[in-house]
């Protein structure tokens, strides 16, 4: 994966309106890396494009409405599938081989370098993490834990594709993932006060300003989803309209900052 990432004809460029299917990624000389992606694309205009990355339940429906956001807010949106190619399934509370942070931001890196060479992206780059894709946000912003990649060795022009990065509800356990102390770019955190599952406790961001810290009161776990989750005995679910309006706006109002300034 620390390869190039092509052009190629595996994924559409055009414009489409909707969500593209997935298709894998391939690097540099053709080859399929263990990665896939859809993009939902604003008009002809080149623009900004915001990565998001899904929990450990694989991608939901939460991913694809935030990338419906993502384009009435003027952003690209590109959905990255860590799991489909890689055989994983889904592992509520669990650490998997393949679907852990550093595995996240290995494919992130690709992905980005992969979005630079399109001709419908201009300017920054965003990346946003939705519970454990938040723990990939974490190992992505750590500067130490990049330099050290065991599947990528990454470049000073590398560690500098991401200009911003959002954590939803993310794991912050320090046997997963936790806030680096001093991130490589600024992150907004959004958790739920109630989260039985990505604990808040662990969210330290020890006063650093490149952190924006947003709690919401009787939160729970996956509060933007107003769907039921299936088979979910592992937390408390319960949709919070309130707390995902406003993570919503604080989202948006956050990415205008960092990506059209």
């Amino acid at each position: 994966m620390a390869g190039c990432v092509s052009t190629g004809p595996k994924v559409p460029v055009s414009v489409q309106p909707n969500l593209s299917q997935m298709r894998n990624l391939t690097d540099s000389t053709g080859k399929e890396l263990p990665v896939r992606i859809s993009i939902r694309l604003g008009d002809n205009q080149p623009k900004p494009t915001v990565i998001v990355g899904h929990g450990s339940a694989g991608v939901t429906p939460i991913e694809y409405a935030q990338a419906r956001h993502l384009r009435g807010w003027g952003y690209n949106a590109v959905v990255v599938d860590h799991y489909t190619a890689r055989g994983i399934k889904v592992h509520t509370g669990r650490r998997v081989a393949g679907g852990l942070p550093d595995d996240r931001a290995a494919d992130m890196v690709a992905v980005a370098k992969w979005v630079q060479q399109q001709p419908w992206h201009k300017g920054k780059i965003a990346v946003i993490g939705v519970s454990q894709g938040g723990a990939g946000v974490w190992a992505l912003a750590n500067e130490r834990n990049m330099r050290s990649h065991s599947a990528i060795q990454v470049t000073d022009e590398e560690l500098k594709l991401i200009t911003v990065g959002v954590a939803m509800y993310p794991a912050c356990a320090p046997d997963l993932a936790s806030p680096p102390r001093d991130p490589i770019f600024p992150v907004q955190l959004h958790i739920g006060e109630a989260d039985d599952l990505a604990l808040p406790r662990w969210c330290e961001t020890f006063g650093n300003p490149k952190y924006e810290k947003h709690i919401y009161a009787g939160a729970t776990h996956s509060f933007n989803y107003a769907g039921v989750i299936p088979n979910n005995t592992r937390f408390t679910h319960r949709y919070d309209r309130e707390a995902d309006e406003l993570s919503q706006s604080r989202i948006k109002s956050y990415l205008d900052k960092h990506l059209k300034n």
